[in-house]
């Protein structure tokens, strides 16, 4: 969405963004794995995310144009399919293949963090979309009150949904255990 808003300039952001989301995983203690491939393994995520949103914005102004014409109702949901859905295949593709090659993946583990993270992600924009879009609305035509009534009770819902993603993280998030043999699997990394 920022690439949108703001232009390809932005790219930088995302990728310090998607570097740090990685990073911190990693560094929290999570995945126990050398410096070396801990820089290549969040340089490869980070420069997914930073190619799914250009493809996202490049797809919604070739296809739809932005800002998104808000009145006709079509418009925003294929804005929201090209920026979500299918640009999020990209991340969650590229990302599983980084996760693979640094050997995070148990055998088995590839489709359920593939879904995970394309889900993740694509939740995100679906979340964030419809802010922007109203956002984009002339205030000729949509005072900020309007805006406010659509904006407010979106901001609640997103409040809600990260709390619960933190709360569920913790629950079953694999740690490392200070027992031999009961490590978990390292591969689940935030999207």
């Amino acid at each position: 969405m920022s690439l949108l808003l703001l232009g390809r300039r932005v790219w930088p952001g995302i990728f310090i963004g998607a570097f740090g989301a990685t990073g911190w995983t990693v560094f929290s203690g999570a995945i126990d794995i050398p410096l070396a491939t801990t820089l290549l393994l969040c340089s490869g995520i980070a420069g997914g995310a930073c190619l799914q949103a250009l493809l996202g914005a490049v797809m919604i102004r070739k296809y739809i144009g932005f800002p998104t014409p808000a009145e006709r109702i079509d418009d925003v949901i294929k804005s929201m399919l090209f920026g979500g859905p299918l640009s999020c295949l990209t991340n969650a593709s590229l990302a599983l293949i980084c996760l693979s090659l640094s050997r995070q993946l148990l055998p088995g583990q590839g489709l359920s963090n593939w879904a995970s993270w394309w889900l993740g992600d694509s939740l995100g924009v679906l979340l964030i979309f419809p802010l922007i879009a109203v956002w984009q609305i002339s205030s000729a035509k949509n005072p900020i009150r309007a805006r406010l009534s659509v904006i407010l009770p979106m901001g609640i819902i997103i409040l809600i949904s990260i709390l619960l993603f933190f709360q569920f993280r913790a629950d079953q998030w694999p740690h490392r255990s200070s027992q031999p043999g009961t490590e978990r699997s390292q591969a689940d990394l935030p999207g």
